[in-house]
């Protein structure tokens, strides 16, 4: 069997911390899976997304991500390998507000090398798959809407093809109707290109859409003490 994730006893604890942030015992995501993660602010969430993406490492166990452990690689091979294989949708996007659309599309496509051509081509086809006009292209992210911003989000993620797509929060601040947009956009993007989703969320009137749920306090064996901190 392939997985796109394979998680083996970690553990990690932030810096000063006196207790564990994480533990994890085991957690396999096969390739083409949609995984949803549930779970209280403070919970872990997006620590646990960090660690999945090379961001922060573990201080103990193995991290699989397609085969390939973090451990092995430097802060620019990391880099690389993101760029290349994982897609991710942030919950205020993080798009940067003074570049265009177009730019900040390409930022992911750029870092992993791929060729200026194979760059607008990719980001044209995706502009019309997510219904966002090309005349868009040069205009300043700060100056979308949030529909907008959303799907440009996307788009970027999605620009170098990645067979992991990694999504924190990404509905938080949609209302009822952009919310079914948003998840009918996701999976149908997921089930044209076969990605891998993990999708971290507190709302879990969205865990109908997904084939394996967890929550974090099944995964986390360490969840924070009262008054500990965690992202």
């Amino acid at each position: 069997m392939t997985y796109a994730i394979e998680c083996q006893e970690i553990t990690y604890t932030w810096p000063q911390a006196n207790n564990p942030t994480l533990t994890i015992e085991s957690l396999s995501v096969e390739k083409g899976e949609r995984l949803f993660i549930h779970g209280a602010s403070g919970s872990g969430k997006s620590t646990f997304l960090s660690l999945l993406a090379g961001l922060l490492t573990a201080n103990s166990g193995e991290i699989k991500v397609l085969g390939n452990s973090f451990h092995s690689m430097s802060d620019r091979q990391k880099d690389r390998f993101r760029s290349q294989h994982i897609g991710f949708v942030f919950q205020q996007f993080n798009l940067i507000p003074y570049l265009s659309v177009e730019d900040n599309i390409a930022l992911p496509a750029k870092i992993s090398g791929l060729d200026k051509a194979s760059i607008s081509t990719r980001t044209r086809s995706l502009l019309d798959s997510l219904l966002l006009d090309t005349k868009l292209l040069k205009q300043r992210a700060d100056q979308l809407s949030i529909g907008q911003q959303q799907r440009v989000a996307v788009a970027r993620a999605l620009i170098n093809e990645p067979e992991i797509l990694i999504a924190d929060e990404p509905t938080s601040a949609l209302d009822e109707e952009a919310k079914d947009e948003f998840m009918g956009l996701l999976l149908n993007t997921q089930q044209r290109t076969g990605s891998t989703i993990i999708f971290v969320s507190h709302d879990r009137e969205l865990m109908k859409h997904f084939d394996q749920h967890k929550s974090m306090t099944e995964l986390n064996a360490a969840l924070p003490k009262r008054g500990t901190n965690v992202l």
